[in-house]
């Protein structure tokens, strides 16, 4: 159906403004004709426009499918995601999970890592104070026969100083050469004696006893000579301990220097034991034999002093008889 409209303004110089609409719908007659008819003069005029289907405006065959299409490529879209998150997700936590059990695996394997530690060094512990033991009790018999060592100002190298109180040897010169020794007062012939040198840091010395004929040579010869073979000691060369018994090297402890040494003479027995002495880890380093029976003499001795700068000073240390024991 047509629908349409006119209207007719009337202007000041008579004339007339004639405004017509007409509305077309799909289908209809795409021709339209606009008359003008004058009865003054018996006139007519006539326009027609026609109006392409083109102007029409229509809907596409194809938009159903494409919006249907559309729809479920978004559906898709969606499902898709959503499935591959979910995926993700299900990644990520298995991930966690086999991470989190790693962790609880490698934590139970450190601690039994530790534990097992600890039971080796508990072990060890307890067989170093098994040993200890034993050692310490030593050590303690061994210094309840304590004597009190004097070194001889008499018998000495001319390098060498002693202290006032006879218990400290200074070695003046870096270039001293010869058997830079101190022979002590006392000699001994029979007995049990013990007494102990601090060497502190130095890596060159030498610690023990030598014979009364040795002793008389070597100062006769105003220790220009190397000691004999009439000694019986224990000596560090650079740190590394050798017995004068063998010249073998000793297998060392690694408890760093060993800054007092214990010596105890048994001349029941003819043995002269050499300790570390320190209660906290006693050691006993070596035991040599001695078998001259004549009166045997302390020395103390500073080793190839030119070579070792870390310390000029030995000394006798004096101590007293643990309480707990008697003489034996």
């Amino acid at each position: 159906m047509e629908k349409s409209a006119v209207v007719n303004t009337e202007v000041t110089t008579g004339n007339f403004h004639v405004f017509s609409s007409i509305t077309l719908e799909p289908g209809m007659d795409s021709e339209v004709s606009c008359k003008i008819i004058n009865n003054l003069i018996k006139t007519e005029s006539e326009s027609r426009i026609l109006i392409s289907d083109a102007f029409y405006p229509t809907s596409s065959p194809w938009i159903t499918p494409f919006i249907t299409i559309l729809v479920l490529s978004s559906c898709l879209t969606v499902f898709v995601t959503y499935k591959w998150r979910q995926s993700f997700k299900e990644v990520l936590q298995s991930q966690k999970e086999t991470n989190e059990m790693k962790r609880e695996r490698d934590h139970e394997k450190n601690a039994i890592e530790t534990e097992r530690m600890l039971d080796q060094i508990s072990i060890y512990e307890i067989q170093k104070e098994s040993e200890r033991k034993p050692v310490e009790l030593e050590l303690r018999r061994a210094q309840s026969h304590a004597v009190a060592v004097y070194l001889e100002s008499d018998c000495k190298h001319p390098d060498i100083t002693i202290s006032e109180d006879g218990r400290t040897a200074t070695l003046n010169a870096k270039s001293a050469v010869g058997s830079l020794v101190v022979v002590g007062k006392e000699g001994y012939v029979a007995g049990k004696h013990y007494w102990e040198i601090k060497v502190g840091k130095r890596l060159d010395w030498e610690l023990g006893v030598l014979s009364q004929a040795e002793r008389d040579r070597t100062r006769k010869g105003k220790f220009s000579v190397p000691l004999g073979e009439e000694r019986w000691a224990l000596k560090s060369v650079r740190g590394h301990l050798f017995s004068s018994q063998n010249e073998e090297k000793i297998k060392q402890m690694q408890f760093g220097y060993y800054s007092n040494i214990g010596l105890f003479l048994d001349q029941e027995s003819g043995k002269i034991y050499f300790y570390r002495a320190c209660m906290w880890a006693p050691l006993l380093i070596t035991i040599i034999d001695i078998p001259s029976t004549e009166k045997l003499h302390p020395f103390l001795s500073f080793g190839e002093g030119a070579l070792d700068c870390t310390q000029d000073i030995l000394e006798i240390i004096h101590i007293k008889i643990p309480l707990p024991f008697q003489k034996l």
